[in-house]
């Protein structure tokens, strides 16, 4: 006996259904994946999600096939990988700038902050990864190396003068020991000096202090011993 028209329809709409909640759900896939995508992009050219006003996502129904299901994913995954790799390289130079400010005497939260205030951890913001702020910390980091390196060829130098006056001067080892903690440092490049607080300004001052105390009494004992007031100039040029 055939069917009637209603009963063929009632044998077809449960898949029917079936068919348009799968319709339904690879839609939201889609514009969840899309959603993703234009987030992220935001966030690397360093704009404020409340700021960006999201450009409305069209879905193309006539083709939601597992073959657009996959590029979608795939386009997914290239600013996904470009976030991660600006976060790795920032976490990087953080590290290496809250480094090299702990051995300079600095506060590395204060610098870090003046690059950008969503680096600081404390501020509760999501970091901002534009190419503004990966080059400025890049920048922050190179500018601190330069001047660790500057320190440490101050350093050196003064080291160089006072290990001459004090064997000029027949200084003794107790007074040498009161400089121990930084006489180590005068043979030693600058990717090898890691102690914190180790290239302060008050370090180099103290030095810079001890060379001039040193050279001073090294140029009036020349001249009192008679005779020598080149040696004592020959000494104090050493400093220039």
């Amino acid at each position: 006996m055939t069917a009637t028209l209603k009963e063929q329809l009632n044998s077809i709409t449960p898949a029917l259904r079936e068919m348009q909640l799968w319709k339904e759900e690879r839609v939201k896939q889609f514009q969840a994946m899309q959603n993703q995508i234009q987030r992220i992009s935001v966030d690397i050219a360093g704009q404020s999600q409340c700021d960006e006003q999201p450009s409305k996502i069209t879905i193309n129904e006539n083709d939601l096939s597992q073959k657009k299901l996959e590029e979608y994913q795939t386009e997914l995954q290239r600013p996904h990988k470009e976030k991660n790799d600006r976060l790795q390289r920032l976490e990087k130079y953080m590290s290496t700038v809250q480094n090299l400010t702990a051995t300079l005497g600095m506060d590395s939260s204060t610098i870090i902050t003046k690059v950008h205030p969503s680096l600081n951890e404390l501020s509760g913001l999501s970091k901002n990864i534009s190419d503004t702020t990966v080059a400025k910390l890049n920048s922050t980091m190179e500018s601190l190396e330069d001047e660790k390196r500057m320190r440490l060829e101050k350093l050196h130098h003064v080291g160089k003068v006072l290990t001459n006056l004090w064997s000029l001067m027949d200084t003794t080892y107790e007074d040498r020991q009161l400089f121990s903690h930084i006489t180590g440092l005068w043979s030693v490049s600058s990717a090898e000096i890691s102690t914190p607080g180790i290239l302060t300004l008050g370090i180099i001052q103290q030095l810079t202090k001890e060379e001039v105390t040193v050279v001073i009494i090294a140029a009036r004992v020349m001249v009192l011993v008679g005779g020598a007031p080149g040696v004592a100039l020959y000494w104090v040029s050493l400093r220039k």
